[in-house]
């Protein structure tokens, strides 16, 4: 039974407390948007993840690389001011913080497409 297993606590993601290397697996599933410190958020989950096996799968809402054309930048303000959601950030830019915060460089998959 799942339930006799598993326990749910409210913590802050950029400072959670929790032990070095005491989870083999984080599910960070569409919530990394909320968050602003983004670089801090990954070495948090980092610190937490075991060493020799751990493993992150960041499930998040990103903007294309490059460019936006005017309706689309009008679209990710109008979501931005609605939901209270700092600066909208590329698949290539959290890839790209990833190393930094100790990870080996990932791969990004678009599931839009």
């Amino acid at each position: 039974n799942l339930s006799e297993q598993t326990t749910f606590e409210v913590r802050n993601a950029l400072d959670s407390g929790l032990a070095d290397g005491s989870f083999d697996v984080v599910w960070s599933l569409e919530m990394a948007e909320h968050i602003p410190d983004r670089p801090r958020f990954l070495s948090e989950i980092n610190r937490m993840l075991n060493k020799k096996y751990g493993r992150l799968a960041l499930v998040t809402w990103c903007r294309k690389n490059g460019m936006l054309d005017f309706d689309e930048e009008i679209a990710l303000n109008y979501i931005s001011e609605w939901y209270n959601l700092p600066r909208w950030v590329s698949m290539e830019r959290w890839a790209s913080l990833a190393p930094d915060a100790g990870f080996k460089p990932p791969t990004p998959l678009d599931w839009s497409e």
